[in-house]
Parts: C-alpha cells; structure tokens; sequence
C-alpha cells in the first residue's frame, strides 16, 4: 500500500468514488505548484494531507478561473464556482467532483467552513484587479507594496510557529520559507506577475523541505 492509500485510510475516507476524488485533486495540486504539494506530503502525518489537498485545490481552482481564459467570460465562470461551493457549504452534498472533497474535509475539519467562506468572499475583490491591471507606474507601485508588506507579514510569522500543534510546526516552518523564496522571485520578476506567476528556485526550495524533514522525523 502506497503512502497515498494510507493517507486516504487515516483520514477516514473508504468511500470509493470520494477516494477517487481526493487523488484527482491531490494530481492537480502535484501539477499545480510542487513546491507546496512536496511540502505537506513530506512533513504532515498522513492523515493531515488529503484534509491539505483539498483546501489547496479549492485555491488553485479558484486563481484558475480568475486568471485564465477571455476575461468577459472569467467573471461568469469564478461566480458560478463560487456558488456551486457555497450551495454545497449549505446542504453538506454536492454532485460536483472537485467540491465533494471540500465537504468531507469541512465535515472532519468544522473550523475550515469560516476560512474557506473568507477565501471566496475576496474572489470579487480580486476579479476586478485582475481586470484592470496594467503594467504602470501605478501597479508597480503597488506590486511593491504588496509584497514588501507581504514578506513583513511572513517574517513576523514566524515567531507563531510555535502555537501550533507539534505534528504540524514542520510545515508550518516550511511553507513561511517557501514562500519568502517565492517573494524574492516576484520582486524579481514585477510586472512579469501580470502575466503568469512567479516560482521558488528549486534548489533553496529543496534545502528548507530536507532541513524540515529531518526535524519532522524525530516527532513521530
């Protein structure tokens, strides 16, 4: 049995077609951005990933659709998205493949319905920026700001590593790195960011997640 089987097993979930669903997310998620995927399926207990998969699906389906396609048709697409998680979030069932996760996580997981609801709220938010960006002066500007403000936030983070559970401190440590090595890059990258995202370079990448994993073992 692979560690995926067993992360399913430890999570509680034995239904055949809601399995199938969480190893279609969790594909899309490998594809998506292989730095986070490497991280939580190195350093979570694998009862915790698929939980993880499915909160970062829900993301990346989410940033697909207001990224991608002709921008007349991404306000239509993103809302009836969003609906369809909303309408699921309300009844607990959803014929949807890619919401169906979602639910279980939330039914095993209560305290992630608040900050799955809070994630859609911003999606108009961020629809309309999308739509109107432009490489300007401006938007520089603003692209600076944001991510100054953003690896402040990151840095200050750190220091609430601590608070969380000791299974999870790995990742939690993990992710804040990776993603000050994804803020380095898109200051290097600036308006590029209007166009397509920016990465963590492999090799500092692949540093943080070994320094983690050897602290990860000796919690287990």
């Amino acid at each position: 049995m692979g560690l995926w089987d067993r992360a399913l097993d430890g999570a509680g979930i034995s239904d055949p077609r809601l399995r199938e669903d969480y190893t279609r997310q969790r594909k899309l998620v490998a594809g998506y951005r292989r730095s986070s995927y490497l991280a939580a399926r190195l350093l979570l207990p694998p009862p915790l990933l698929p939980h993880v998969i499915a909160a970062t699906a829900l993301m990346h389906r989410t940033d697909s659709l207001l990224d991608s396609g002709p921008a007349a048709e991404r306000a239509g697409a993103c809302a009836e998205w969003v609906k369809e998680v909303r309408d699921g979030l309300a009844g607990g069932e959803s014929d949807h493949a890619a919401v169906r996760p979602l639910l279980h996580t939330v039914s095993a997981h209560p305290g992630m319905r608040g900050r799955v609801e809070d994630f859609l709220d911003t999606t108009a938010m961020e629809l309309e920026f999308l739509e109107n960006a432009r490489d300007t002066t401006a938007i520089r500007g603003l692209l600076a700001h944001l991510l100054g403000e953003a690896r402040e936030r990151l840095s200050t983070s750190r220091g609430l590593v601590g608070l969380a559970p000791p299974e999870g401190r790995p990742l939690f440590r993990a992710m804040i790195e990776i993603e000050l090595l994804t803020i380095t890059a898109a200051v290097t990258k600036g308006p590029g960011l209007l166009r397509a995202p920016a990465r963590p370079p492999l090799p500092a990448t692949a540093r943080v997640l070994l320094r983690e994993r050897r602290g990860a073992r000796h919690l287990r």
